[in-house]
């Protein structure tokens, strides 16, 4: 079952990592057109996750289980980058760089390495709604 699969996978992270918290170097993370990441979407519950470091993620809009790990594991890397990379990107992308308020924000801007960085690699056409555009 799922809800096992995720638990013996966060052992595994656990275990790798011991004696210290899991930290990744690295992860790296695509974006849906709906803002969500990893398998965290919009109104699931494993996006109000904040003990578990890997989840069963049942996704309604999918009609499906996902495992996938959680903002606390996500937000410990030393490094997240996101990589969008078509225009139907362009959407929650701007969305996710440009939110004025709490209502606005998508799954996608929970992402907040606590000691790490945060980094965004874009094509032309998933940037092409931000108000301030990069140069070559």
């Amino acid at each position: 079952p799922p809800e096992i699969a995720a638990l013996r996978y966060e052992e595994e992270i656990t275990r790798l990592f011991a004696p210290e918290p899991p930290a990744f170097d690295l992860i790296l993370l695509g974006m849906g057109g709906d803002g969500h990441r990893a398998s965290l979407f919009p109104d699931s519950p494993a996006i109000d996750e904040r003990v578990r470091l890997v989840v069963a993620n049942q996704v309604p809009q999918l009609k499906a289980m996902r495992i996938t790990f959680t903002l606390p594991l996500i937000n410990r890397a030393r490094a997240v980058a996101f990589l969008a990379i078509d225009k139907s990107k362009a959407e929650p992308v701007r969305q996710a760089l440009e939110a004025k308020s709490i209502a606005d924000r998508i799954p996608a801007t929970l992402v907040a390495p606590v000691a790490g960085e945060l980094h965004w690699f874009l094509t032309r056409e998933a940037a092409a709604r931000l108000r301030h555009k990069a140069s070559n």
